[in-house]
């Protein structure tokens, strides 16, 4: 039972780690597009 227990505990915060670390690398991702395009626009201008 405390195994099983351990066990999802694991698994939760597991889940929950994964989950911040996506929305983290969408946020950078996002942001590193934006950061691009401001070269791009004043290199066209």
């Amino acid at each position: 039972m405390i195994m099983h227990l351990r066990w999802a505990l694991g698994s939760t915060i597991l889940v929950s780690r994964f989950t911040v670390w996506s929305m983290v690398t969408v946020v950078i991702r996002l942001h590193f597009l934006e950061f691009l395009k401001i070269p791009l626009k004043t290199l066209k201008s």
